[in-house]
């Protein structure tokens, strides 16, 4: 079965599991429609990098559970 015809939710749900930046990028180069689902996804997606993050950005990220989910 080809990714066009499994419903947008679902490919949106499938996106969102994609971890890696780089994957994003190949996957939004397959073809225009799957573009536009995967770079709102892409352009959210942010790495931290350090030992420690400070509390009031979690406490932040914990508040808001929309930008919660943004974060793995």
């Amino acid at each position: 079965m080809s990714l066009k015809y499994i419903p947008t939710e679902l490919q949106e749900k499938i996106i969102s599991m994609i971890d890696s930046p780089t994957d994003f990028l190949h996957l939004a180069l397959t073809c225009r429609r799957v573009h536009d689902l995967v770079m709102p996804f892409h352009l959210e997606y942010r790495e931290f990098y350090g030992d420690t993050i400070s509390s009031s950005l979690w406490h932040c990220i914990a508040a808001q559970p929309n930008l919660a989910r943004k974060f793995r």
